[in-house]
């Protein structure tokens, strides 16, 4: 698992962040995983089982992203519990549903509208005080469309 991982390139906004597999982050720093802005490399303990290894590389991105999207410096967004709620969110979403009609895989739902949806999410990131709760309706008006339209094309 960790040979999947390691030297892996994911974008955040205009930079790629790059997982490093991390014997001992855990024991040495009570880390399961750590993102640096300054390399932009995400260390992750390879000692950790897959599902946990998969989780914590998407709550680090979710620190990635809350920095690209200027939060790095704000005391009241991008908070580490707001990183935890939402990356667990991100993760289940990631893991149980299929996004290939993003690069065009499209399966008969309109990337136009996920990308409308998308953009309105990064809206909410960076002009709310509190995105959370907007990015949640936004989701959940998706999943909602997404329904409509696989029930028409069945």
């Amino acid at each position: 698992m960790t040979q999947a991982l390691h030297g892996r390139t994911f974008r955040v906004g205009s930079n790629d962040y790059t997982i490093e597999m991390v014997n001992g982050l855990v024991r040495r720093h009570d880390l399961a995983g750590q993102v640096g802005y300054d390399d932009n490399v995400i260390k992750i303990d390879d000692a950790l089982c897959k599902s946990r290894m998969h989780e914590v590389v998407v709550h680090e991105l979710t620190h990635a992203m809350f920095e690209e999207a200027g939060y790095a410096d704000d005391d009241k967004i991008g908070s580490e519990d707001e990183v935890n709620r939402l990356g667990k969110v991100l993760h289940g979403m990631l893991r149980d549903n299929d996004f290939g009609f993003i690069r065009g895989e499209d399966r008969g739902r309109p990337a136009e509208i996920l990308d409308a949806f998308l953009q309105d999410i990064d809206t909410h990131l960076r002009a709310t005080p509190d995105p959370l709760p907007y990015i949640e309706a936004t989701m959940r008006k998706y999943w909602a469309y997404k329904e409509v339209t696989s029930n028409d094309n069945a």
